[in-house]
């Protein structure tokens, strides 16, 4: 990462990673926005940046596959007319209607059901699986199995199906890659398969549920084989047969790692000298990864026409310089002398930053004008 934080500012640039896993604070999350949280980022980062503006690194988990937290009122309606007593009850009690809503485009009325916020139910996780699997068998029921496994299947489907079926990261792709308009330059895919994680047990090996996708019934975890076939129907034929039929091959590099041995309670050491594999791949996905960003920011520094400019390179390799000095710096004389010494150093430092600022202003002012 500071590498190629440094390779970027050489250039005149600015390279900032967006992680889709790990940003979304738990007020979010109870509040069933993981989903359009990671949607409005992408959307983003697809609009402004110059390079590579969506990395999808795809391993052999489908992941968190939330029920809808909106869905219109007809369509609600429906789909609890479809439901058992128990599960309906059981649905219902998770919405409440929101009758002040408005379509998309903010010209109508638009009745919807919202999902309650999850800490006001502290029994969510507890009723998740029932209240995902009753959600489906409505879908199933309303628009019938064909119609579900043919939308799942198309990479551009906006089926109303569709959303209770696939995970976050599947719409991910579905925006990132397959409703791209610009894919040259801006995309880039990553697949990396662990060899036998199907015959892998979870309850003996908690490992595996960072690997591959898990299902808990009772006391007891196993894999979640749905899943596993949505992902492998997702990355190996959905994502290969678009790149392939629309050429879009020419335009999005896809790298592929297959059939890596999974250590038992590890999955992935590099470390470890027993599976060689594991390091080569590292090395080889880290280099590969660099390559690409660094190819990356040499297309964006000529479609910006950035040209270095070294009074800035100067001023800033200065200011680089009295902040090491600084940082290495470890009075040992008496503590009214340490104190004073260090408003030294800070006035230096600010004295030093305000010169610097005061440069690159000059400089900018005299090329705009």
């Amino acid at each position: 990462m500071p590498f190629l934080k440094e390779a970027a500012r050489n250039r005149g640039l600015d390279i900032v990673f967006s992680e889709m896993r790990f940003g979304i604070r738990d007020t979010a999350s109870s509040a069933n926005l993981t989903s359009e949280i990671c949607m409005r980022e992408l959307k983003r980062c697809l609009g402004e940046s110059s390079g590579i503006s969506y990395l999808l690194i795809a391993g052999d988990k489908y992941g968190f596959r939330p029920p809808p937290r909106t869905i219109l009122k007809d369509e609600f309606e429906e789909l609890y007319s479809r439901l058992p007593e128990a599960t309906a009850l059981l649905v219902k009690s998770y919405y409440n209607l929101d009758t002040n809503a408005l379509s998309s485009d903010g010209s109508e009325p638009a009745p919807e059901y919202v999902m309650i916020n999850q800490s006001d139910r502290p029994g969510f996780w507890t009723d998740f699986g029932a209240l995902q699997r009753g959600l489906r068998d409505a879908a199933h029921a309303l628009w019938s199995r064909e119609i579900v496994e043919r939308e799942l299947k198309r990479p551009d489907s906006i089926h109303p199906c569709v959303k209770y079926f696939v995970s976050v990261t599947h719409e991910e792709v579905r925006r990132g890659l397959f409703e791209n308009n610009a894919l040259e330059g801006t995309v880039y895919v990553v697949r990396r398969r662990f060899a036998g994680l199907e015959q892998l047990q979870p309850a003996q090996d908690p490992v595996v549920k960072d690997f591959v996708d898990t299902k808990t019934s009772g006391a007891q975890s196993a894999i979640d084989t749905e899943a596993v076939k949505m992902c492998q129907q997702l990355m190996d034929e959905t994502v290969r047969h678009y790149l392939l039929s629309t050429c879009a091959h020419e335009l999005v590099p896809l790298k592929r790692f297959d059939f890596i041995p999974f250590l038992p309670a590890r999955g992935l050491d590099p470390s470890d000298s027993d599976a060689p594999q594991h390091s080569q791949y590292m090395r080889e996905f880290l280099d590969d990864i660099c390559g690409v960003l660094l190819d990356s920011l040499d297309s964006a520094q000529d479609k910006l026409n950035n040209k270095p400019n070294h009074m800035f390179e100067e001023c800033a390799q200065q200011l680089a310089f009295c902040q090491q000095r600084a940082a290495r710096y470890f009075p040992t004389v008496s503590s009214s002398q340490v104190l004073s010494q260090h408003i030294y150093k800070y006035v230096c430092m600010y004295v030093c930053v305000c010169v610097c600022m005061y440069v690159c202003v000059r400089i900018y002012v005299c090329e705009w004008v």
